[in-house]
């Protein structure tokens, strides 16, 4: 996939971030938001940031989080990173094209550019229960865990 220039000029928009549905993204510092660390950023002159990813999991001894509090409820996690930079998917406007399908949108790629040295973070949240991890993976995931 390639952001086409029709498309981004139609986004009002100087960053861009790839974000799915069960994802989100904050910085390292808990006091930081994630459009103050942006702008430190760019004002750096990158115009490129990678994510390090967190996966949050129930545990059987917290099985549920499928309420609006799951955020702040689920705490077990561990870091997915099969190579770095693994998610650089947020980027600074660009005048021309921006390549993401290469990587199925987690590494974008573009000439001139220019990953910032401080990843940020995403906070992925692939299932909220052990209920809904059974249905989407079958019972035999519970019996691993």
């Amino acid at each position: 996939m390639l952001a086409s220039s029709s498309s981004r000029k139609s986004l009002q928009a100087d960053w861009f971030i790839g974000v799915d549905a069960d994802e989100l993204r904050v910085t390292p510092h808990p006091r930081r938001s994630l459009a103050d660390a942006i702008a430190e950023i760019d004002e750096a002159g990158f115009n490129a940031v990678n994510f390090l990813e967190f996966i949050f999991v129930p545990t059987r001894a917290h099985p549920d989080h499928d309420h609006p509090e799951f955020a702040r409820t689920m705490r077990s996690y561990y870091p997915f990173l099969p190579r770095f930079p693994h998610r650089l998917n947020a980027w600074k406007r660009q005048d021309g094209p921006v390549h993401l399908t290469s990587s199925g949108g987690h590494r974008i790629h573009f000439p001139g550019l220019r990953m910032a040295p401080e990843s940020l973070y995403s906070r992925h949240y692939p299932y909220l229960s052990l209920a809904r991890l059974a249905s989407k993976y079958g019972v035999q995931a519970l019996r691993r865990g």
